[in-house]
């Protein structure tokens, strides 16, 4: 019985094994950090092109998992679309700040931050979307003035 017993622990051990060796296999994750890409975070400058440069070469990524990283520091925004299909799962991880110019109308179709087309997307990090809406009400006149700005969303996910 021991024996037996015995047995079926070193199967189950090779199963492991094996089964672990199969998941890592042509499964590499790669980070794609803003900063390599000349973002500044200086919470002046504008990194659009920054983070969309590395979210282009992160959507296609195709020997893995990639994550576009926004490390921390406050990183000045324009309206941006990251747009898809990506080759394989990607992560947004915001780590810093993400801030918004002081006034936006009329953006990117009403939005701030657009992720479309995308599959196997994550958005994470604990990090900070700020829209600076206390700098952008005082251009909000709608109480006065039907043909006033709408201002944009701060994130969205379409399609």
């Amino acid at each position: 019985m021991g024996f037996m017993i015995f047995c079926s622990r070193v199967l189950f051990l090779m199963f492991l094994l094996v089964w672990c060796m199969e998941e890592a296999e042509g499964d590499e994750s790669k980070t794609f950090n803003v900063m390599e890409y000349g973002a500044v975070a200086d919470g002046k400058t504008d990194n659009s092109q920054a983070l969309l440069k590395a979210w282009s070469e992160g959507c296609q990524w195709s020997n893995g998992k990639a994550r576009v990283l926004i490390p921390t520091g406050s990183y000045m925004l324009n309206s941006v679309q990251f747009s898809g299909p990506c080759k394989a799962p990607i992560a947004f991880v915001i780590k810093g700040t993400l801030k918004a110019p002081t006034y936006l109308p009329n953006s990117n179709n009403g939005n701030w931050i657009n992720f479309r087309y995308i599959d196997q997307l994550t958005v994470s990090g604990g990090g900070i979307l700020d829209g600076q809406g206390h700098s952008a009400w005082p251009h909000n006149d709608c109480s006065k003035n039907s043909n006033c700005p709408i201002f944009p969303i701060v994130s969205s996910f379409s399609f």
